[in-house]
């Protein structure tokens, strides 16, 4: 498990982290809970996780929140919610992406030969597009949900 966290830990900036999924064979709760940490407005540092007892599809996160690095856990419900399946999950990526970037316009989907495309229209009105690779269409996705949280990226 401490190799898990070092490399979540490594993976904290956006750029390693959009890298990271469109160079992953497969999803993972690693990868699900990478995005979950990154996508929540606070600075949150992983401890552990592990798959959630009442649901095993999604993943409980243990972490510490900022100034006195108090220890949490996420829940079925309430503020910390468990970290969602967004990287083996179509369904999940798409919730995702209608939670984080709702205001942003629609989400195209494409298939380019073996590799998965998609296209988020992060600003309708500039035609700004973000564009993700994946070897999984819930992959892409994710991807591009973060680039278009980030456009300077």
């Amino acid at each position: 498990m401490t190799d898990l966290i070092a490399r979540l830990e490594a993976a904290d900036t956006i750029t390693s982290l959009i890298e990271k999924l469109e160079q992953a064979e497969v999803g993972s709760r690693e990868l699900d809970v990478a995005i979950w940490a990154h996508l929540n407005p606070e600075r949150i540092k992983v401890v552990e996780f592990w798959p959630a007892y009442t649901n095993l599809q999604l993943t409980a996160v243990s972490f510490t929140l900022p100034p006195k690095r108090t220890e949490h856990v996420t829940h079925d419900k309430g503020d910390y919610l468990h970290a969602r399946p967004v990287t083996t999950s179509l369904d999940a990526a798409l919730a995702l992406a209608e939670r984080t970037i709702k205001a942003r316009g629609p989400i195209d989907m494409s298939i380019m030969g073996s590799a998965q495309v998609v296209i988020l229209a992060a600003d309708p009105c500039a035609n700004a597009l973000s564009e993700a690779f994946g070897n999984t269409p819930a992959l892409a996705l994710c991807a591009a949900i973060l680039k278009a949280k980030e456009p300077t990226q």
